[in-house]
């Protein structure tokens, strides 16, 4: 499987953090793999813009940080 790094991002609200958080618990429980989840959003509780970095891999994961995703999702133009 190698490392995978995925990049989702939009505005607070759209559950942009949630989705990070389901996609790496799936692949750490059904896929038997390790995964991190790293998020950043603004003071604002809706409408600011958010960000969720997961990274999936078969051995555990060193540095939390996604360099270049191979998967990104974007949900608005800002973001």
């Amino acid at each position: 499987m190698g490392r995978k790094e995925i990049r989702i991002a939009g505005f607070g609200g759209q559950g942009i953090v949630l989705s990070g958080s389901i996609v790496g618990k799936a692949a750490s429980i059904y896929d038997k793999g390790f995964a991190t989840l790293t998020q950043s959003y603004g003071p604002e509780s809706r409408g600011g813009s958010c960000r969720a970095e997961v990274i999936i891999s078969d051995i555990p994961v060193d540095y939390p940080y996604v360099v270049s995703p191979q998967v990104q999702i974007i949900l608005s133009q800002e973001a």
